[in-house]
């Protein structure tokens, strides 16, 4: 768990930049926070999180071991695409690369 001090230094912004972020992910049902406590996921928050986490592994893993595209490159490029990649994309994405593998 973590609090806005903590998320304010790890993201290098201010806090009443994380308590706007927060406000709006909290009304989306995504994190609940005590009143200056610890933020917390709720389930609906951890899928989507885990989600997107998974998405950003293939992108990575694609741009990274099959494309050659630099670790610093490929990690940027991943964090860009996986909100818009489409769920069609990414299984077919996914789907070529488990192919490549095995041959």
């Amino acid at each position: 768990m973590v609090r806005v001090t903590d998320v304010a230094e790890s993201l290098g912004v201010k806090k009443p930049s994380v308590v706007v972020a927060l406000r709006r992910l909290r009304d989306e049902g995504l994190v609940s926070q005590e009143r200056y406590g610890y933020i917390e996921l709720t389930p609906k928050g951890r899928e989507l999180a885990e989600d997107v986490y998974f998405r950003h592994q293939v992108l990575l893993r694609f741009f990274r071991d099959f494309l050659g595209v630099s670790p610093e490159v490929a990690e940027k490029d991943a964090c860009i695409m996986e909100h818009y990649l489409s769920e069609e994309s990414l299984n077919k994405l996914r789907e070529f690369m488990e192919k490549w593998e095995k041959r």
